[in-house]
């Protein structure tokens, strides 16, 4: 599950105790690995064993998916926003890349369904960075904006995959949201 609080000592690790060009390789990456163990989607899974007459897939019902691949924006193209905008503008470019990076695919986490093509997210919702003085505030402020535009983000229309099951069903699996 995705926190905060978690996520704002990466962000302060990465960009105030590296020196230029380092700390945005580190925020780029930290962000990253953070995303990829810490976010799922669920899905709902209903299919049917093909026979004549076809049957209920009784392992048809709800899984959760880790997502296969998250890709963040690099360390290089960090620093090119970071000169050529504001902190805002800087953070909001990057969250906007994070999510059109975040991929699920493959199976679910219990090796049950596996889905026939990858989910890539759509960001629905703009990253609001809400300034303080206070630096503590700024960072869980910047933290917070960053996992509340991810948790926005749907699967495009329609979020339905076809996908399988181990015990021979073959349906679609529907997602709704990421949590």
């Amino acid at each position: 599950m995705l926190n905060p609080l978690s996520l704002k000592d990466i962000i302060k690790d990465s960009l105030f105790e590296k020196e230029f060009p380092d700390n945005w390789n580190a925020l780029s990456a930290g962000v990253g690995d953070y995303i990829a163990e810490n976010l799922a989607m669920p899905g709902a899974y209903l299919g049917t064993i093909p026979s004549v007459p076809p049957v209920p897939d009784p392992l048809s019902g709800p899984y959760i998916w880790k997502p296969l691949s998250v890709v963040a924006p690099s360390g290089d193209v960090i620093s090119k926003l970071a000169s050529s905008g504001t902190g805002a503008s800087v953070f909001a470019s990057f969250v906007s890349q994070l999510i059109l990076g975040i991929t699920f695919g493959g199976q679910d986490t219990k090796k049950v369904i596996t889905l026939s093509a990858p989910v890539k997210l759509v960001q629905k919702a703009p990253f609001v960075l809400i300034p303080s003085t206070e630096f503590d505030i700024n960072m869980i402020n910047l933290a917070t904006g960053i996992i509340q535009a991810i948790l926005l983000s749907i699967p495009p229309v329609p979020p339905s995959v076809p996908s399988a099951s181990t015990g021979g069903g073959v349906g679609a699996t529907t997602f709704a949201l990421v949590v």
